[in-house]
């Protein structure tokens, strides 16, 4: 067991990468031939990795030489119904670890742009575990869940990155835009700098009062779509409101 040793090969830890994302290129940049393996050697337990335990992802950052977590990183942790990224409650069916989602131009850039070997180099972003989000900030393209494979459920991120993004399966991406939605619930939960609105004054999963018992539990998700989308109509109205008032001026020589 090498267990608080810093190890001779390491990888950097990105802002929004999973500690799980990290202990598996971790684990490929040394060579062993999976996380759960690397786990076993080095005296970590693999399970509170899962469960985000400050102890256990404190062993797996001394190894790589780390005394913190890096700046912007999301901690996702979880009960029977919810999971909490960095407190923000969400439940659990908006959440999605099982199987892999990502952005392909993400990838490609991680490959390209990062240190070390070339397959330690892409990693897993905390924002592709939200089903909140559809689509990549950085490319405006959709995020591309990976096809159902006998690595679902495992955690090896370095390798189901490898089996997602394999020709001929890598996907061309769909060009999409990141909503202002998706801005917000990614804001909020990474704790970004922002003007704060009306909405931060709920949790992202509210019961309506007792009037409303017989109605499904509201969430974030639900408010800021009706949100945007009353916005939209009355900036709508309020243009042609604006046309109208134009053209009656013009008519009338004001």
């Amino acid at each position: 067991m090498i267990f608080g040793r810093r190890l001779s090969i390491t990888v950097p830890f990105h802002s929004g990468e999973t500690v799980l994302s990290f202990l598996s290129r971790l684990a490929t940049a040394n060579f062993a031939p999976s996380a759960q393996q690397f786990c076993v050697h080095m005296g970590i337990c693999r399970a509170k990795l899962i469960q985000d335990d400050e102890e256990e992802v404190a062993k797996l950052l001394a190894l790589a030489g780390l005394s913190q977590l890096p700046e912007g990183h999301v901690r996702v942790t979880r009960d029977d119904q919810f999971r909490y990224f960095n407190g923000e409650t969400v439940p659990k069916y908006n959440f999605h670890r099982y199987r892999f989602r990502y952005c392909p131009h993400c990838v490609a850039d991680d490959r390209r742009n990062n240190p070390g070997p070339l397959a330690a180099r892409a990693f897993g972003r905390s924002i592709w575990q939200l089903l909140y989000i559809k689509n990549c900030p950085d490319h405006d393209v959709a995020l591309v869940d990976a096809p159902s494979s006998v690595l679902d459920g495992t955690y090896e991120i370095v390798q189901m990155i490898e089996a997602a993004t394999k020709e001929p399966f890598f996907p061309y991406a769909t060009p999409a835009t990141f909503t202002g939605f998706e801005r917000y619930i990614r804001d909020r939960v990474s704790r970004q700098q922002r003007s704060p609105i009306w909405l931060d004054r709920f949790p992202s999963t509210w019961r309506p009062p007792t009037a409303f018992s017989s109605a499904q539990p509201f969430n974030m998700a639900r408010c800021i779509s009706v949100t945007a989308s009353l916005n939209r109509r009355w900036r709508a109205q309020k243009r042609a409101s604006t046309s109208l008032s134009a053209v009656k001026c013009h008519s009338s020589s004001c």
